[in-house]
């Protein structure tokens, strides 16, 4: 079976269907990525407004409401950082650390150039006794932002948890490079050092004997 082939007159009209569609087709698709953006910004006002309010109530210590409105708020915007991290953390006021953790690994996941994150979810590691992961998280703090005000001190009071007492002390100089008059690292060091003195004291016993 042949096709026929268009006439000119028919290959004129095609022609100019085709323009048409595509044009309609265009302005369409502008005014629905308009639409998009507009629906997109009221989404992000209204999840930063329930955030503000879930920060307001987690303040006042009233945590299980703060947690009822970020979730409220992650519904609209699963991957809101701050209704996820006020969610962790009104989760672990209420003794639930484990699901505030999660929170905050989804919120690192999410935005891992976050230094207050980090931080954070250090406090909750804190809670649970991590030493480890919450020196780790401590450390991607000073890595974002290096002179972040008081990260070296408790960089260093984890390595004195840990017995890693040179490292400790080193922690705390770098802290006190930042900031000369930091009294915690100032302290913290001579402990630090006392200890170090110590150890390397009962070593050179256990050699001796």
């Amino acid at each position: 079976m042949s096709s026929e082939i268009p006439s000119h007159e028919e290959s004129e009209e095609i022609t100019s269907l085709v323009a048409k569609s595509s044009h309609d087709l265009s302005s369409r698709g502008s005014l629905v990525t308009r639409g998009l953006h507009d629906i997109a910004e009221f989404v992000r006002a209204e999840s930063v407004r329930l955030a503000e309010e879930a920060i307001k109530l987690h303040g006042q210590g009233e945590f299980v409401e703060s947690v009822a409105l970020c979730n409220a708020g992650l519904r609209i915007e699963p991957s809101d950082e701050a209704l996820l991290q006020v969610k962790g953390a009104s989760l672990a006021m209420q003794g639930n650390v484990a699901e505030g953790l999660d929170c905050f690994d989804q919120a690192t996941a999410l935005n891992s150039e976050n230094p207050h994150c980090w931080l954070l979810k250090s406090r909750l590691l804190k809670m649970c006794g991590r030493t480890d992961e919450r020196l780790e998280c401590l450390r991607r703090v000073i890595q974002i932002e290096p002179g972040y005000k008081g990260a070296w001190s408790e960089i260093g009071v984890c390595l004195l948890e840990l017995g890693r007492y040179d490292e400790a002390i080193e922690a705390f100089d770098s802290g006190i490079r930042e900031n000369p008059s930091d009294v915690g690292c100032l302290s913290q060091r001579d402990i630090a050092r006392a200890e170090l003195a110590r150890d390397q004291g009962v070593d050179d016993v256990s050699e001796q004997g």
